[in-house]
């Protein structure tokens, strides 16, 4: 060291001392008042303050599940700052399922639903959780317009789900329907709607009549005019025999004798 700290300094020599310190404090200063706008004076978490140790502030953030969740959710968790619980919770919803679904037709106009009348057709959805802790809820939704109704014509039976061909009974004449579909048999006089005893046999008497008559048997045919006979279903019918001309001169012959050329 070149110098002895037991010597005394000048008056000048402090001043220079102090000017130079005077210039690191206006700096600090200039600094400071820079900084005072925007300085961090304390620290929050959600609005809780945290109290800073050893000059500085450690943020420990934590998820904590809850024993017992909030009423209407699975699970809730709640998020502290340094030991403090922030708030709100993160609450996570129960999981629904559809339990069932079922077609009904409303009996009450605009129940369950509004727009319905009696008659419609509308599914109701029952949800649930997959626990079963909360109370079935129910979704209830109007299929009206996705339904054709039809209504029965003549002839035509719609029986719940079922269309059906009707036959009058009353005069069937054999016709019925069946799983193989609408057949046509033989009246009988047992059979509904079947011809009486009478006409029965009538028509049975007729039907052997006519099976005795040949194919075209109404054709008859002239074959040679003057000649006495006629064609039936092709064969040639002698009708009336005709005399021929020397026939005719012989009878003449035996009844006035032979003709003399005078006469």
């Amino acid at each position: 060291m070149a110098y002895d700290v037991s010597d005394l300094v000048k008056v000048g020599q402090a001043k220079s001392l102090a000017q130079r310190i005077k210039g690191i404090t206006d700096g600090l200063q200039t600094q400071i008042d820079t900084l005072d706008g925007g300085a961090i004076k304390s620290v929050k978490v959600n609005g809780v303050a945290l109290t800073p140790a050893s000059g500085a502030v450690d943020v420990l953030i934590a998820v904590e599940k809850k024993a017992t969740a909030n009423t209407g959710y699975a699970a809730s968790y709640t998020v502290k700052a340094n030991g403090t619980a922030l708030s709100p919770d993160i609450d996570i919803p129960k999981d629904f399922l559809v339990k069932s679904a079922t077609m009904e037709i409303c009996t009450t106009a605009d129940v369950p639903i509004a727009g319905l009348t009696p008659g419609d057709p509308y599914l109701d959805f029952v949800i649930n959780t997959v626990d079963s802790s909360e109370t079935a809820q129910h979704i209830y939704i109007n299929v009206k317009g996705l339904v054709d109704v039809y209504t029965a014509g003549n002839g035509i039976d719609i029986t719940g789900n079922v269309v059906t061909a009707v036959v009058d009974s009353s005069n069937a004449n054999g016709l019925s329907v069946g799983t193989n579909g609408i057949a046509l048999a033989v009246a009988t006089d047992s059979a509904a709607g079947a011809m009486s005893a009478t006409d029965h046999a009538q028509f049975t008497a007729d039907s052997t009549k006519l099976a005795g008559i040949s194919a075209q048997a109404n054709k008859v045919t002239v074959t040679t005019e003057g000649a006495g006979t006629i064609e039936i279903d092709g064969t040639s019918k002698t009708i009336v025999n005709i005399a021929t001309d020397a026939e005719f001169a012989e009878m003449l012959t035996e009844v006035f004798g032979a003709a003399s050329s005078g006469t």
